[in-house]
């Protein structure tokens, strides 16, 4: 009995982390090429999928190749409360968003990230004060460092600011995980 029980609430909790790949559907609708009656062949990298540290977004970055094209997909499921329009109501906004740099705009994220991560070491604040840097990547896409004041943390954690939105994950892996899509060549 024990056995079916523990079955049926394993069942249950896979059937809650179905799997998101928002974008592979970006991957497969813009950037791969079709031509009726041909075989085409693609690989995709995975760099990081989760959510941003205040979990209020869901983050993929994915690497792409097909033929000699090599891109960097960045695709951010974010969801906004509305206000509700009668008592009760629960109303939630998604949208996703979409970036896609080439190789060029990859190495430039990659080897600004790298020196963000250095200069942030040196970044001073006073009391009551933040400091930033900011390095932009694209006209939708750039790069942020914070520090609250001089007693903040030293876990270097990077903001992507894309499309006008805010989105916070863990550099230290990210880095790697860049590096090893950098010379990735299958």
């Amino acid at each position: 009995m024990k056995f079916i029980l523990f079955f049926g609430v394993a069942i249950f909790l896979s059937s809650c982390l179905a799997p998101r790949d928002i974008t592979e559907k970006y991957i497969k609708n813009n950037i791969e090429k079709h031509e009726v009656g041909k075989a085409d062949n693609s690989l995709t990298y995975t760099i990081f999928k989760g959510y941003d540290l205040d979990h209020s977004s869901y983050l993929e970055i994915t690497g792409f190749k097909q033929g000699n094209d090599k891109k960097l997909v960045i695709g951010v499921d974010k969801y906004f409360n509305l206000r509700p329009r009668f008592s009760g109501e629960q109303a939630v906004l998604a949208e996703v968003y979409y970036l896609e740099l080439s190789m060029a705009e990859f190495e430039l994220f990659y080897n600004e990230l790298i020196k963000l991560r250095e200069r942030a070491t040196t970044q001073t604040a006073g009391k009551n004060e933040t400091s930033y840097m900011d390095f932009t990547i694209t006209p939708n896409f750039f790069i942020s460092s914070s520090k609250y004041n001089t007693k903040s943390p030293a876990m270097f954690d990077v903001d992507l600011w894309i499309n006008g939105e805010k989105y916070v994950i863990p550099t230290n892996v990210l880095i790697s995980q860049l590096k090893k899509f950098k010379n990735w060549n299958p």
